[in-house]
């Protein structure tokens, strides 16, 4: 599933809202740039994505994934995400960001929407 972001000179990122099926293993793609069009180039930097149910004051999370253990993979401004059926088991409506954590700067975020499984 293709997705794409952009992050201004504030590290401020768009929003690009995920919708997968419950007991899935997609694989989700990213494509960083700038606010002028450009890559933003991620070779080399921690990446790491989690998705969590925002319960205010609690929020919980659902998975994570991060470069270091396999789950995430980087080709120059792509981030491509490979999720498994036990990543997706819980249908329900939760909160997601991908972000630079060698840098600390935020790359997407959005809703994370699991269907339920027909």
């Amino acid at each position: 599933m293709p997705l794409t972001s952009t992050v201004d000179n504030d590290s401020t990122p768009t929003s690009s809202d995920v919708t997968i099926d419950q007991n899935s293993a997609p694989v989700l793609t990213w494509t960083i740039t700038d606010t002028d069009g450009n890559p933003v180039v991620l070779t080399d930097k921690s990446i790491t994505l989690i998705v969590y149910k925002d319960t205010l004051p609690t929020i919980t999370t659902i998975f994570s994934l991060d470069t270091g253990s396999g789950g995430l993979h980087i080709s120059s401004n792509a981030v491509s995400a490979t999720l498994t059926t036990a990543d997706t088991a819980n249908a329900g409506l939760f909160r997601y960001e991908l972000k630079n954590t060698t840098d600390h700067i935020p790359l997407a975020e959005g809703s994370f929407t699991i269907q339920t499984a027909p």
